[in-house]
């Protein structure tokens, strides 16, 4: 990894170079060496382990573009002073498994304050961990993982994966759209149905997930085009779960424009939901699939919200039309003041933006009285209605809770 000062960034003192290099050395050991240099190239700090023998190239073609590079974040104010961050990542082998452009305002690691740096670099090491973890060499697998692996490749060369539905029902007066979830499951080949937790955890670690998606998205949208006359009657929404590796793909937004103008199918019908945690966790790549989303005309919203506590300030760049409120809250919501104040919270600050408010993981009859109570828009959970196969839904059941 080499990190370039801009010429006008004020100078960061060895001691902070040197807390900030191990900060960053501590988030994956595949990186090779750490060094800090000036707009003019000379340089400020040097990790022990600096400029392996085929790494000066390597070091001035990153920076300068030549490289390969996978993506390029940004974080801070645009028009400031800013470090200017190549990334470099080893295999097992010695070789090269990557390089990524990063520019990070150099206030965020030169200000004078208190707060530890790896707070104030919270965002930043969160999005390298995602670089880092989709571009190093995959670990060894246990046994029982080498087993999931096989599941899952199989699954998707034989299309054994099944898309089931769950409804999100309407708690207002007014009536509002048709909601549904899609959920994945997999098919083995001796016809045992496994549920998300067995399988997506293997998936992620292996670097599936784009792929997964990309089915889930043309398999829903095949399938929503042969059955119009099921599910088109009254204005519907079908939500998409997309993990944090497809939403920091490329080229996995261009592939939802291209499914959804072949379908032909209102975009509008479509809306893709990423974790709260990661939509705030900085990654401008993720913030800019959000809005290219939503600009196709798709809905996009926040799962699991208000789980984590984390600053709200990131509503500001990252888009979205509804708050699925955290089944821990809803489960809590009747006995617990405070996960009534905080659903309360999220409910006010929803309805100030112009957002709609979905209560997760709805079992009980007291959890759905209670979120009803305090204000949220719809309710999605066992009590409503189980997930039930897309090829099989009776889309006439469609009730208002």
């Amino acid at each position: 990894m080499t990190i370039r000062l801009s010429d006008t960034a004020e100078a960061a003192s060895s001691k902070t170079l040197a807390a900030l290099a191990q900060v960053i050395r501590a988030l994956a050991p595949e990186v090779c060496s750490v060094s800090f240099h000036d707009f003019a190239a000379d340089t400020l700090w040097l990790s022990e382990d600096f400029l392996l023998p085929e790494d000066h190239q390597l070091v001035e073609d990153t920076l300068s573009g030549r490289g390969e590079a996978g993506s390029e974040m940004t974080f801070g104010a645009h028009d400031g002073a800013r470090y200017a961050v190549a990334i470099t990542v080893r295999d097992a082998r010695g070789g090269v498994n990557g390089a990524v452009r990063l520019s990070i305002d150099s206030q965020i690691v030169n200000q004078r304050t208190a707060e530890p740096l790896e707070t104030r670099l919270a965002p930043v090491l969160a999005c390298l961990a995602a670089e880092f973890e989709r571009r190093v060499v995959l670990p060894s697998l246990s046994a029982e993982d080498e087993v999931q692996l096989a599941q899952i490749e199989s699954a998707l060369n034989a299309e054994r994966f099944e898309l089931f539905l769950q409804p999100i029902c309407c708690l207002r007066e007014k009536e509002g759209l048709t909601h549904y979830e899609v959920l994945l499951r997999l098919r083995t080949a001796d016809g045992i149905l496994l549920e998300p937790g067995a399988f997506l955890g293997t998936a992620a670690e292996r670097q599936l997930m784009p792929a997964i998606d990309r089915w889930v998205v043309r398999t829903l949208l095949v399938w929503l085009v042969n059955n119009r006359k099921l599910w088109a009657r009254v204005p519907t929404v079908f939500s998409i779960n997309l993990a944090p590796q497809s939403m920091t793909d490329a080229n996995f937004v261009r592939y939802v424009e291209s499914c959804v103008a072949k379908s032909g199918l209102r975009p509008q019908a479509l809306c893709f939901e990423i974790t709260e945690q990661f939509a705030s966790s900085g990654n401008i790549s993720v913030a800019e699939s959000m809005k290219r989303l939503e600009a196709l005309g798709c809905e996009v919203a926040l799962d699991d919200f208000g789980g984590h506590a984390p600053s709200y300030g990131y509503l500001r760049t990252v888009p979205a039309h509804y708050f699925k409120i955290d089944g821990a809250l809803t489960e809590a919501a009747p006995t617990d003041r405070v996960a009534r104040a905080m659903i309360s919270a999220i409910v006010r600050m929803a309805t100030d933006l112009g957002i709609q408010t979905v209560a997760e993981s709805v079992e009980l009859d007291s959890e759905l009285q209670a979120v009803r109570s305090l204000g949220v828009d719809y309710a999605q959970g066992f009590l409503l209605g189980r997930p039930s196969s897309l090829s099989s839904y009776d889309f006439d059941t469609r009730r208002r809770h």
